[in-house]
């Protein structure tokens, strides 16, 4: 009898259908699992790269704690030695590279530096030998007013007249009378004249190694409050050992007690 439903068409057909809805059904299982390896690896790669980003901000963080640290080691030190010496900051932090390229130190420049200050003070108050010894040099210590000029202008006087001098023992004789005992070791940075002073003056401003009185005391204030914590640190850890000697002093007298009888069952034991 011939009839329009086909019901083994339509198994068959269902069962295609099934067998499709089944590879689609694995084939969105293999890709999601595909995803969630990738989304796996990408969180893994994101972790890593949390990681060097952190090792990185500590490391600049770090980098950034030295550099003020050492900023202001270096101000500290030019302050500490501007009051030692009377000497300016600017002045000291103005010619310390060029006294370091020239082979002195900063120790040296200040002794030199003050005592040539001293000098001038002790020829504008009538030192006779002083007076003589600048004016052998054609240098002027005062001011149409009569006013000490200032150290700079002095030190720049005298460095043209080093710079025209021959090198020898006249000149580090000379030296020394107008510097101190460092003055020999000042011998290279004087014969730059005073346009090679100028010069290394304005190269250490424009590298930013000029400090003001003000910045100089800040660093030495910074430097403090270090110390400060570094003691504060100390104190803690000394009311910590203290807190604990008794106890502790208990148990070294029980371990030195308990070693006394150990010592006391091995002898016996080696007698038996």
């Amino acid at each position: 009898m011939a009839s329009g439903f086909d019901l083994g068409s339509i198994l068959g057909h269902i069962g295609l259908d099934k067998t499709e809805w089944n590879q689609g059904i694995s084939s969105v299982q293999k890709d999601v699992k595909e995803l969630g390896t990738q989304a796996a690896k990408l969180g893994r790669e994101f972790a890593d790269i949390g990681k060097k980003l952190a090792l990185v901000g500590a490391a600049a963080a770090a980098g950034i704690a030295a550099a003020v640290k050492m900023t202001a080691n270096a101000g500290d030190e030019i302050n500490d030695m501007s009051q030692r010496t009377g000497i300016a900051t600017e002045i000291l932090s103005s010619f310390k590279l060029a006294a370091e390229k020239s082979g002195a130190s900063i120790d040296g420049l200040a002794i030199g530096l003050r005592g040539l200050a001293s000098n001038m003070q002790t020829a504008a108050a009538g030192g006779k030998a002083q007076a003589d010894m600048f004016k052998s040099l054609g240098v002027d210590i005062v001011d149409s007013t009569g006013k000490l000029r200032p150290l700079n202008d002095v030190l720049f006087g005298v460095a043209d007249r080093f710079s025209a001098l021959e090198d020898g023992a006249m000149k580090t004789a000379l030296a020394q009378d107008v510097f101190g005992r460092s003055g020999m070791e000042l011998i290279p940075l004087l014969n730059l004249g005073s346009k090679g002073l100028e010069e290394e003056a304005a190269a250490a401003a424009r590298l930013g190694l000029v400090f003001s009185k003000d910045s100089a005391k800040a660093c030495d204030m910074f430097n403090d409050s270090l110390a400060e914590l570094k003691g504060a640190f100390a104190g803690i850890r000394n009311d910590i050992a203290l807190a604990l000697i008794p106890a502790t002093r208990s148990l070294v007298s029980g371990m030195t007690d308990g070693l006394a009888v150990l010592r006391s069952k091995i002898a016996e034991f080696a007698a038996s």
